[in-house]
């Protein structure tokens, strides 16, 4: 990488300094690191707090995301979609996987919509697919909405993505 910086800089014409890694070696090695406090830390992340006594079973979202790696006690990260498809590979079960995206959706219809569990048969749901899916999921995630959620009616709409060149 140094080599090819190298390059690049000299087909820009910018100047090389003959030693500007060992001064920039030199320069951290005496230099004491700055402490910023709390309160003017711009880039401070809010570190999810365990209870000691009854913790959660699970997080999701930006609450899973910052749990501490020392917290007790240990929690998995899962990414239950990778890519836009269902990550079959990280889980020993199909069955855990649709469990943990029955989570996802139950946590935001109940935060975002403060709806409960209970009231779902009163609502339908709208299943937005790509134009580009794999059959047994879409099954998998009906058969999740109707028996497990127990919605009153699914809409499935199938999206097409939608790729235009740009002159220029």
């Amino acid at each position: 990488m140094s080599a090819e910086l190298k390059q690049k800089m000299r087909s820009n014409k910018r100047r090389l300094l003959p030693s500007s890694k060992d001064q920039t070696i030199s320069y951290n090695r005496r230099t004491v690191p700055e402490t910023i406090n709390e309160h003017n830390d711009p880039h401070r992340v809010e570190w999810t707090e365990i209870p000691a006594e009854n913790p959660k079973e699970y997080y999701i979202g930006n609450e899973a995301l910052r749990i501490p790696d020392t917290s007790t006690p240990r929690y998995k990260l899962q990414w239950p979609i990778r890519h836009g498809w269902l990550n079959e590979r990280d889980y020993k079960s199909k069955r855990r996987l649709m469990e943990d995206i029955q989570i996802i959706i139950e946590e935001g219809i109940k935060n975002e919509l403060k709806l409960d569990k209970r009231e779902l048969p009163n609502y339908r749901a709208v299943l937005v697919i790509p134009d580009l899916y794999e059959r047994n999921y879409v099954v998998d995630m009906v058969d999740m909405l109707m028996k497990e959620m127990r919605f009153s009616e699914i809409c499935i709409i199938q999206v097409r993505k939608c790729i235009r060149h740009c002159g220029g």
